[in-house]
């Protein structure tokens, strides 16, 4: 898509014997275009046959568990920051730079209690680095992280999540939570996005 090279190869033979290519398995990337002169007979010039490719947006890598850690059974409503997860929420594009993508999440279990199988009505959201807020809920995918990639690299878009800024933050209403160990289960969705012209 950006007109980069991915790769090469060079094929020989004596002028009017016939030449076959195939196209490459890159890692990353889906075969768009086959040229016309992917077969064809060796002349006395260099063939360049050239092969197109668009890029791919892919979830590299997801946790399994998001913990929130364990609490004193609170009288009053509480949020409750991110203390620990199993693995990195990475993302990779390799769609031509500019290309905006978008992470969207939704619950596709509510908190239930393991002991007592009694729901806690707590609210997960998604916080932003300026502090605005974003439910996650089981009504569908709520986008959380919509941005603009400025390379093919994997980006890590859980890196800062654990603490109190950015991430996943759990509220908890007051006296809601008996006690249990909660659990739930959240479903990442990762689509192209058009941006506005």
């Amino acid at each position: 898509e950006d007109g980069d090279q991915l790769a090469t190869a060079t094929l020989n033979g004596p002028i009017g014997d016939a030449y076959t290519t195939t196209a490459k398995t890159l890692t990353g990337y889906t075969l768009s275009e086959t040229p016309s002169n992917a077969t064809g007979v060796y002349t006395d010039a260099p063939i360049t046959v050239t092969y197109q490719y668009t890029g791919q947006l892919t979830l590299v890598s997801a946790p399994t568990t998001f913990d929130f850690g364990t609490h004193t059974i609170s009288a009053d409503t509480e949020t409750y920051d991110l203390t620990a997860q199993d693995a990195d929420l990475t993302v990779q594009s390799t769609h031509k730079n500019g290309s905006s993508w978008s992470l969207q999440a939704q619950l596709t279990q509510d908190f239930i209690g393991t002991d007592t199988n009694r729901a806690l009505n707590a609210k997960l959201y998604y916080q932003d680095e300026s502090g605005q807020q974003t439910r996650i809920t089981t009504t569908g995918f709520t986008p959380v992280i919509t941005t603009t990639s400025t390379s093919k690299d994997q980006v890590d878009v859980s890196q800062d999540w654990l603490g109190s800024g950015a991430g996943l933050k759990l509220t908890v209403p007051a006296g809601s939570a008996l006690k249990d160990n909660y659990s739930a289960t959240i479903e990442w969705n990762l689509s192209d996005t058009v941006a506005n012209e």
